[in-house]
């Protein structure tokens, strides 16, 4: 992502905000995600009632990622479809005629290479973050490759399943109690089977995957077909709170490294959380739950209570060096289309990176975010 911002516009306008704020923020920091030094935390930011605030700016401009003008296409044609809903009230329509508006002015400005898109006459709403004050959360996502078969062996023997039309005895499973205690198994529900049940959970938290059934060399997209309706819990931060990964090597790396050493605690530390993801089979891309394809750097998963599907969002995006600390920050766009059992409230925004797992894995540090409106 370049911007065309120039650094000392860019810095001037940035501390223009923060100066003024340091002598308000006396609240004590809140710190929600993974605190360690050099995750992006900006102390002396100024506070506010409210889940956004309204503030000015310097004029920016930015070059978009290459697949922009495909997202915000596809987010449009999304949004005209919510229009049309019978359901909504007028004050749900006006909000989504000024997210349509957003959405098509930046889409007069794209669709050629290297060409700018510039944000002058737009209202920027800053998110209240994790502390009131403007610190977001913001971690990545991505869509595992699971190598599966058809039919189960020795390896293979790990079930993908998807949803059930009714529960045994009409009471959802938990996590143990399907995995463990094969409360769906011979119910026809199993999709294929993998080799490994942490990879199965890995594509859990992720809401996709792809796959390749290496018995019958089909390659397809595994998408979300729904949940078990229990509450999600981060295996991340238990094993933090545990002391067996620290703070700031927290990864999906780092997890795997974990289960390496102690595979005897697999089952029951993943029984931690025992909200279950089911899949169903599509030969598309994995689809957000707003209904649109996910796209590399431009998805944003966020809670549709505070942040409705189909906004545009400015972020001051975290730069992460190889030591693991925030090096640098810069302007970036992202399109809220997706959601999921993690991002709750307004201090977490989850982007989505496409395969990269690395990137994703390592990614939870802190920036702020601007909702845009006309």
């Amino acid at each position: 992502m370049k911007k065309l911002l120039s650094t000392s516009t860019f810095v001037a306008g940035i501390f223009s905000i923060t100066c003024l704020a340091s002598a308000n923020n006396n609240t004590k920091e809140i710190i929600k995600g993974y605190d360690f030094e050099g995750n992006g935390w900006q102390k002396n930011l100024e506070c506010f009632d409210g889940t956004f605030k309204q503030e000015e700016l310097p004029s920016i401009s930015l070059i978009p990622e290459k697949e922009m003008d495909k997202a915000l296409y596809n987010q449009l044609s999304a949004t005209e479809r919510k229009l049309l809903t019978p359901i909504i009230t007028e004050e749900q329509k006006e909000f989504i005629r000024k997210q349509k508006a957003v959405l098509e002015k930046m889409s007069e400005q794209t669709g050629t290479d290297e060409k700018a898109i510039f944000l002058s006459g737009l209202k920027f709403k800053r998110l209240r973050g994790e502390d009131g004050c403007g610190n977001v959360l913001l971690t990545g996502y991505f869509t595992p490759m699971l190598q599966l078969k058809r039919k189960p062996d020795s390896t293979y023997k790990y079930p993908l399943y998807t949803k059930p039309s009714k529960w045994p005895n009409d009471q959802a499973l938990t996590r143990s109690e399907i995995d463990d205690f094969k409360g769906l198994q011979g119910l026809g529900l199993e999709i294929g089977y993998s080799d490994s049940l942490l990879n199965n959970y890995f594509a859990q938290v992720q809401g996709s995957t792809f796959a390749h059934f290496i018995d019958t060399n089909e390659y397809m997209t595994l998408a979300f077909s729904g949940k078990n309706g229990k509450k999600y819990e981060s295996l991340g931060k238990y094993l933090v709170s545990s002391g067996h990964v620290s703070k700031k090597d927290i990864s999906l790396q780092a997890i795997r490294n974990f289960f390496e050493q102690h595979p005897e605690l697999l089952s029951s530390v993943l029984n931690i959380n025992p909200s279950y993801v089911f899949f169903r089979e599509v030969k598309s891309p994995p689809i957000t739950s707003s209904g649109v394809p996910v796209i590399n750097n431009i998805t944003a998963a966020v809670d549709p209570d505070v942040i409705p599907h189909g906004s545009v969002l400015l972020v001051e995006f975290p730069i992460i060096n190889k030591n693991g600390k925030v090096g640098s920050r810069e302007f970036r766009l992202l399109i809220a289309s997706d959601s999921g059992s993690a991002i709750k409230g307004a201090g977490h925004i989850d982007v989505y990176m496409g395969e990269n797992q690395q990137q994703a894995g390592f990614f939870h540090h802190y920036g702020q975010v601007w909702l845009l409106e006309i």
